[in-house]
């Protein structure tokens, strides 16, 4: 994930909704919340909010030319994601928003979300083939279970590849 940001970075700013406060991203400057309105969209900057559904309201009205990285969404996005954060699926190329979802297993990504997603980079995960029965909705599920497949098969844990969803 973090080469994608910096690759991300030289093109536009990068917002981390960091909610467990992640090694990984410690490298990057904290924002407070109250400074959202003020953000250029340039660096990277990682955003600690208690509360998800006001930082995710305050995206549309905030946010422009960047990305988003919604880190561990698994805690925070349900199947009955909230109104805004739907809105941002739908409308965020109108603001050239990209948005990225973190998702440690596939078995809990809502239909919502995977209806509206352009790529899905796949990881190793604790999910077991028979529960991947929502990815079949997908375009094209059989190129996805394929890379699965392969990526579960790799001797790196680390190893990822990206599927084109074609939404």
């Amino acid at each position: 994930m973090l080469q994608l940001i910096k690759a991300l970075s030289k093109n536009k700013g990068v917002l981390i909704y960091d909610v467990n406060n992640e090694d990984a991203y410690r490298q990057f400057p904290k924002m407070e919340f109250k400074n959202l309105p003020r953000w250029k969209s340039t660096g990277v900057y990682r955003i600690f909010h208690p509360d998800t559904d006001s930082f995710i309201d305050a995206i549309p009205a905030n946010v422009y030319n960047a990305c988003v990285v919604l880190e561990d969404a698994t805690a925070y996005v349900n199947s009955n994601i909230q109104e805004s954060l739907n809105w941002l699926l739908v409308d965020r190329r109108h603001r050239n928003v990209d948005l990225i979802l973190t998702f440690h297993s596939f078995r809990v990504i809502p239909p919502k979300v995977l209806d509206k997603c352009n790529y899905i980079i796949v990881g190793k995960t604790g999910d077991a083939e028979k529960y991947l029965k929502n990815l079949e909705k997908l375009p094209n599920p059989e190129e996805f279970m394929k890379v699965w497949q392969r990526v579960m098969k790799h001797e790196s844990n680390f190893y990822r590849e990206v599927v084109a969803t074609n939404a």
